[in-house]
């Protein structure tokens, strides 16, 4: 399975890739560059996350997505 990567800012300085190991106590982990300014190198996070922390946040994007659905908001 491949990563996710969430890209941030003009140049996508800033990036977050969801890295799957598919173990239950470490399901995924999420790797973060972040860079606060365009003088310095990016700064590297690694978090871990395991099966019920995944199952939860799923819960949770899924919860979001639907009341924007709900609202009828459009961005066009």
């Amino acid at each position: 399975m491949a990563d996710f990567t969430l890209y941030h800012g003009d140049n996508a300085d800033d990036r977050i890739s969801f890295l799957p190991t598919l173990e239950r106590n470490r399901l995924i982990d999420m790797l973060m560059y972040l860079c606060p300014d365009k003088k310095t190198d990016a700064i590297e996070f690694l978090l871990t996350f395991k099966y019920e922390d995944v199952v939860l946040l799923r819960d949770y994007l899924s919860s979001v997505i639907s009341l924007f659905e709900k609202q009828g908001v459009s961005d066009k």
